[in-house]
């Protein structure tokens, strides 16, 4: 996938009137340091210590290592959990307990995936293009299918959810050398490979009106309140255990 910027009106919605502590569990950087430059304390856990090493310094995020399934925080205490492209990793059925017992009575989780929007006409002629010579071309994304069992969770009620089109520039140039270096063509004879690329050059021209096009992608959000009410008994760590608190 290109890289896509998260738009700060997605950012907004998904945080909505959350106040306190944020708990963020993302794939990169950017989502735990658009959310702490916005004046909030991140904590920001990571599965290893390289990928907490990268939010080592950052102003406002404190990195800890840690697995959303057994998180080494005190009940009750974030009033907000935020998880991006990263919802598929988890075991929902130890995870979500745990992460509702983190979050505070009025505290909120959400979640978001960038899916490819292939709704637009070009984005289909050219998936149509490309799956002519290998099936498994510009896969569909379901990875945002995986947030299933939060969407049928006791223990987060409120569910809503909302799109954002975000736009991502690509050069023609750029386009060619995204569709060369995919195996499929990249493995096609020569002559070949050029006619498929004239295809590919063809449906780019066809669609600008400027020097570059924009490839569409969707932001799908989802938020949900957490209901402790469903908890049998909040998780506690033995006497002896590490509980971190900030």
């Amino acid at each position: 996938m290109a890289s896509v910027e998260f738009p700060l009106a997605a950012l907004t919605w998904l945080t909505g009137d959350c106040t306190g502590d944020a708990l963020v569990v993302a794939a990169s950087v950017g989502v735990p340091r658009l959310l702490a430059s916005a004046d909030r304390k991140v904590i920001a856990v990571a599965k290893d210590v390289p990928r907490a090493s990268r939010l080592r310094g950052v102003p406002g995020i404190t990195p800890v290592v840690a697995r959303p399934e057994s998180l080494p925080f005190a009940s009750y205490h974030f009033g907000l959990v935020l998880i991006h492209q990263m919802f598929d990793q988890f075991a929902p059925g130890l995870a979500l307990p745990e992460l509702a017992r983190v979050l505070r009575a009025d505290g909120y989780i959400a979640t978001s995936y960038f899916c490819r929007d292939d709704t637009v006409p070009w984005v289909r002629r050219l998936a149509e293009l490309l799956r002519g010579i290998d099936e498994d071309a510009m896969p569909e994304d379901t990875r945002a299918s995986a947030i299933a069992p939060l969407l049928a969770s006791k223990y987060f009620t409120k569910r809503v959810s909302r799109d954002f089109r975000v736009w991502v520039p690509i050069s023609r140039q750029g386009m060619l050398d995204m569709v060369a270096g995919q195996g499929s063509i990249a493995n096609l004879e020569r002559e070949e490979r050029l006619g498929v690329l004239e295809k590919v050059a063809a449906i780019y021209d066809g669609a600008s009106r400027a020097s570059e096009l924009r490839l569409p992608y969707q932001l799908r959000c989802w938020r949900a309140q957490v209901d402790h009410a469903t908890l049998t008994q909040p998780v506690r760590l033995r006497d002896d255990g590490l509980a971190i608190t900030f």
